[in-house]
């Protein structure tokens, strides 16, 4: 018995010490977070995952979005610096060849065109890549350029 009771004396401190010597952490501090809305040229919006890609690690983040969901939320490491692209879970992209048109997932980018609120006289197409700061929060973020053909937008 004695030992029992020892085995359980010592681990109930250890388990104490732990919690005593344990530093929090705050991820506001390492982190951005992003509120985005799901954009699609259409009278609905499918499913679809979203993507940001660190362009220095390389690393990629993702956050599923459900079909005709108002919002999404990612939260990513900062200070970075990230390229935004998504693609839709299904395919929907449009063939001339194809009679029903239902051939290929579409993707779309954050490119400048983007963030000129879908100016269609745009021409820069090109990503435009977000620097995001610790603690940052952006508000209604829309990777809305559709320009693209499949092969122009990055790979998951």
């Amino acid at each position: 018995m004695n030992n029992k009771l020892l085995a359980i004396t010592v681990l109930s401190i250890m388990a104490l010490s732990n919690i005593a010597v344990a530093k929090p952490t705050s991820t506001k501090a390492n982190t951005a977070t992003v509120y985005g809305k799901p954009f699609y040229p259409s009278d609905y919006t499918p499913e679809m995952t979203v993507y940001a890609r660190d362009l220095k690690s390389g690393k990629t983040y993702t956050v599923n979005v459900p079909e005709d969901a108002t919002q999404y939320k990612i939260k990513l490491p900062a200070p970075a610096s990230y390229v935004f692209f998504s693609w839709t879970k299904d395919r929907i992209g449009v063939n001339g060849d194809d009679p029903e048109g239902l051939t290929r997932k579409v993707g779309a980018l954050y490119s400048h065109c983007s963030a000129t609120k879908l100016d269609y006289s745009c021409k820069n197409h090109s990503p435009m890549p977000v620097k995001l700061k610790p603690g940052q929060l952006i508000k209604g973020f829309q990777v809305s350029d559709y320009y693209y053909d499949k092969d122009q937008v990055p790979q998951p």
